[in-house]
Parts: structure tokens; C-alpha cells; sequence
């Protein structure tokens, strides 16, 4: 490798929304079950579970951050962490396209143990990505086109 990339952190670019729709949704089971609207047990058990669930949904993409460091790349969702080193990329795959109007790019980060780690504008600022893919581009990590 040639140089390793600016270092730099993204997270998910509409984690507020998540954020927000979480504790909409966790505010609308506990209205429900203090005000007595859910009678029958199926109800009940139905609410708490749709709770869990968009607390599990919603905290997955409030907590996920990607880290690009000197050493690394460092990726973190809920108390998991997991590190690889840049001595272990193989290669970086770009993926770029147009539909709609609505530009989208990818890349993915193939290591030699298998692991995979993708920034996407799907989940991060399209801006965003669009800088590290120049940057991998200047580090001589990604051809150019």
C-alpha cells in the first residue's frame, strides 16, 4: 500500500430520523398502556414487541459509525467493535451509478481474513463518500477511471 487514507469517521446520515422514530414509537406503547387502550393480552404482548423491535431497528443505525484510521479500520455497532488493519486489504471494489437522478456510491473493503466492510451513500453522506473515494484514489488504493 502506498499511503493509507485521510483519517475520518462517518455515521449514518439519518440517524436522527431513527432516533426520532424510536422514541415515537416507544412513546405511543407506553400512551397505549397507561391510558388502558390495549385491554386483551395479544395487544399488549403486540405493542411490546413492535417496541423491542424499533428499538433493535433504530439503535442499530443511531450507533453504527465507520472509522478510517492510520492503522485501520475500525467499525462499531451497539458494544461491538471490531478492528482490521490496512496490511490485511486485498482490494477496494467501487461501485458507482445514476438511477433518477439519485447518484449512488459504494465501496467495499475486501480484507485477506474475508471480512467486508462497505461505505455506501445508502447509510452515509453521499458527499462523504464521494471524498474518500478521491482520497482512496490520491492513496493509490482505488484506480482511477
Amino acid at each position: 500500500m502506498k499511503h493509507t487514507p485521510t483519517p475520518c469517521c462517518f455515521r449514518c446520515a439519518n440517524r436522527f430520523l431513527y432516533s426520532g422514530m424510536m422514541v415515537s414509537v416507544v412513546a405511543s406503547v407506553v400512551y397505549a398502556f397507561v391510558s388502558g387502550h390495549l385491554l386483551e393480552f395479544w395487544q399488549q404482548f403486540t405493542a411490546a414487541v413492535c417496541a423491542i423491535v424499533a428499538l433493535v431497528w433504530g439503535s442499530f443505525y443511531t450507533t453504527l459509525r465507520v472509522e478510517l484510521l492510520r492503522e485501520g479500520i475500525s467499525r462499531r455497532i451497539w458494544f461491538f467493535h471490531r478492528f482490521t488493519r490496512w496490511s490485511l486489504l486485498q482490494r477496494v471494489e467501487l461501485s458507482e451509478f445514476d438511477t433518477d437522478g439519485i447518484f449512488h456510491c459504494s465501496l467495499l473493503f475486501v480484507f485477506s481474513e474475508g471480512e467486508k466492510i462497505e461505505i455506501s451513500s445508502r447509510l452515509f453522506s453521499p458527499d462523504d463518500v464521494k471524498k474518500l473515494r478521491d482520497n482512496l484514489r490520491t492513496c493509490g488504493l482505488l484506480q482511477r477511471v
